[in-house]
């Protein structure tokens, strides 16, 4: 089954998926470290609810979603459920991210992850109840608003071809087009000469 993170690492570079998945090599560097932290601390607890009026708001962190149809799975970092008595009448996504300050943000590999589990609960709680999810960045606090509108869905039902093909046929893509993105990555080393 494709994974969320396994679109994430994909739109970052395709060759990732190579390396992690066909040649699972996992070394480890300060920035992964470093995000890794920042999750353990950000979400610490389970569930915070909060009641504004007649509407309850229900957060929960680390919530499993996955589609047989699709062939999707993840866990995003967190799922904002609002509710009227028992009735939900909204579903959020959430994304917690650290990312580079250098980039233009939100990042398309984020964006795309988000869409996934956009989907995925659309498919739990239906469109009309899970219309968008936002992404976080940690350090700088900024927030976006990502709804999944039907270019960025057309792109990851691509990406999602491609993920199996590379899978499937163990075959090496090609790099990523923004050799800047080689700097941080752990796999630049091994990478380099191919």
């Amino acid at each position: 089954m494709i994974t969320a993170e396994m679109i994430r690492q994909y739109f970052y570079c395709p060759r990732k998926i190579y390396w992690r998945i066909v040649l699972p090599e996992r070394p480890r560097t300060p920035q992964i470290k470093r995000g890794l932290r920042i999750h353990k601390k950000a979400w610490q607890g389970r569930r915070i609810i909060k009641k504004q009026g007649e509407i309850i708001e229900e957060l929960i962190r680390k919530y499993p979603l996955s589609s047989e149809k699709l062939g999707i799975s993840g866990i995003v970092d967190a799922i904002i459920i609002r509710k009227i008595g028992n009735e939900i009448i909204n579903i959020v996504p959430i994304e917690i991210k650290t990312g580079s300050k250098y980039t233009k943000r939100p990042e398309k590999q984020h964006i795309m992850q988000l869409v996934t589990y956009i989907l995925l609960a659309q498919e739990e709680w239906g469109t009309e109840k899970v219309t968008h999810g936002y992404i976080i960045y940690k350090d700088t606090k900024e927030k976006y608003r990502i709804e999944p509108t039907e270019d960025l869905i057309q792109e990851l039902n691509n990406a999602i071809r491609d993920l199996r093909e590379i899978l499937e046929k163990e075959k090496i893509p090609p790099p990523t087009k923004n050799k800047k993105k080689c700097h941080a990555c752990e796999y630049r080393k091994i990478c380099r000469g191919i």
